[in-house]
C-alpha cells in the first residue's frame, strides 16, 4: 500500500499529520462493517484512548498534552484495489488526503496528532469516493494542560514488625506511564522515611478497620487507629500520603472481630489519605483515584482502574475521567 499525504489537518487545537501506511490484522474480522474505519491506540498511546461502549470504536476520544504529540491508528477497509480516504479538521479547511493502493483487507494509517491550544476538535476519516456518512468516522481530540500532584509514599510498622513495601520505580511507571497519563496528570512520587507506630490501641495485632453490616450495602470506615498513624508522619506539602500498614483487622462498630475480607485498600474521597493493605501498585493507583475525587466506575466498565473489584490488570480512565481530573 503507498500513502501519498498532500496537506495536514489543522485545527486551533490540534495538527494531525498521516504517517506512514500500517497492516493491522489483529484488530478485526470480517463482521466489520464495509467502509467503516475503527480508530484504536498505534499500538500504545502516551495519553488517553477512550472507545468504551462504542460500536467498532468508531468514534473514540483520544487525549493529548498541550505542546506534545501522541499516535493512534485508523483502519482503513477499502472499496477497491484504489481508494482515498481524505482526514479533515472540524472546520474542513484544510484536509489530508491519502492514496490507497492495496486489495488487502486489513490496512490502515498511523496518525501524529499533535496538541496545540488546550481545548476539544473533531477530525474527519472519510472514503474521498463517497458522501455516506455511514462509511465515515471521526476522533474526537481533547488537548490538554499538564498537571501535577505529589504524593508521599511511608511504610507503617508496629514495633517489632515489617509492612510489605512497594516498589517506588514500579509506582511512579504505573501511575504516570499507564494510568493517569491519560489525564495529562503527573505524579511525583516521593519516599517518606519508615516509620514505626504503636497504632495498636486495643492490642490485637493490626490496624482496624471498621465494618458496619447494619446498613446496605454493608460500609468499611477507619479507625481511632488510622488516626495515631497518619499523626505520626508528616504530611505537610503532599497531595496524598500512601501509607503501607500490611497487618489489618476488621470489626464490627463495638470493636468485636468480624470474619469478613478485609479491603486491599481505602482511601478518603477527595482527601489526601490512602491505606494500602497489599503492596500493590493497581490498589494505590485506584485509591489516589479516590483521593482525586473519582466515585467507582459503572459496573460494566471492567476495564476502568476505578472498577470496584480485581483492580490487577485495569488500567483504563475514560473521558468523563480525564475532564474530571483537569477540571
Amino acid at each position: 500500500m503507498t500513502v501519498t499525504l498532500e496537506n495536514a489537518s489543522f485545527s486551533d487545537e490540534v495538527t494531525v499529520y498521516v504517517i506512514e501506511s500500517v497492516t493491522f490484522t489483529e484488530h478485526f474480522d470480517d463482521s466489520e462493517i464495509t467502509g467503516v474505519k475503527p480508530i484504536f491506540p498505534s499500538p500504545k498511546p502516551e495519553y488517553g484512548f477512550d472507545n468504551f461502549g462504542l460500536s467498532n470504536s468508531v468514534h473514540p476520544w483520544k487525549s493529548v498534552e498541550v505542546t506534545s504529540s501522541d499516535f493512534c491508528g485508523v483502519h482503513i477497509t477499502p472499496f477497491s484495489s484504489k481508494n482515498e480516504v481524505s482526514i479533515e479538521s472540524q472546520d474542513k479547511s484544510i484536509a489530508a488526503t491519502t492514496a490507497l493502493d492495496n486489495t488487502s483487507y486489513a490496512t490502515g494509517l498511523k496518525l501524529y496528532i499533535n496538541g496545540v491550544n488546550k481545548g476539544e476538535t473533531k477530525v474527519d476519516v472519510k472514503p474521498s469516493i463517497s458522501e455516506n456518512t455511514a462509511n465515515c468516522n471521526y476522533i474526537n481530540i481533547v488537548v490538554y494542560p499538564k498537571k501535577s500532584r505529589k504524593v508521599g509514599i511511608v511504610l507503617i510498622n508496629l514495633p517489632g514488625r515489617t509492612s510489605m513495601d512497594i516498589n517506588i520505580a514500579d509506582l511512579r511507571s504505573h501511575l504516570n506511564e499507564d494510568i493517569y497519563n491519560q489525564a495529562v496528570l503527573e505524579w511525583e512520587v516521593i519516599r517518606i522515611p519508615n516509620t514505626i507506630v504503636n497504632f495498636d490501641l486495643d492490642g490485637n495485632g493490626g490496624v482496624n478497620i471498621i465494618y458496619d453490616n447494619s446498613t446496605s450495602p454493608a460500609s468499611y470506615s477507619l479507625s481511632l487507629e488510622h488516626a495515631e498513624i497518619v499523626n505520626a508522619v508528616n504530611s505537610n506539602g503532599y497531595d496524598s500520603v500512601i501509607y503501607l500498614v500490611e497487618d489489618v483487622r476488621m470489626v464490627d462498630p463495638n470493636g468485636a472481630a468480624v470474619s469478613v475480607s478485609r479491603p486491599n485498600g481505602m482511601a478518603d474521597l477527595g482527601g489526601n489519605r490512602a491505606f494500602i493493605h497489599n503492596a500493590s501498585v493497581s490498589t494505590s493507583a485506584h485509591e489516589l483515584g479516590h483521593n482525586l475525587g473519582m466515585r467507582h466506575s459503572p459496573n460494566g466498565d471492567k476495564e476502568n482502574i476505578m472498577y470496584f473489584q480485581g483492580i490487577q490488570g485495569r488500567d483504563r480512565l475514560r473521558k468523563n475521567q480525564w475532564d474530571f481530573i483537569q477540571n
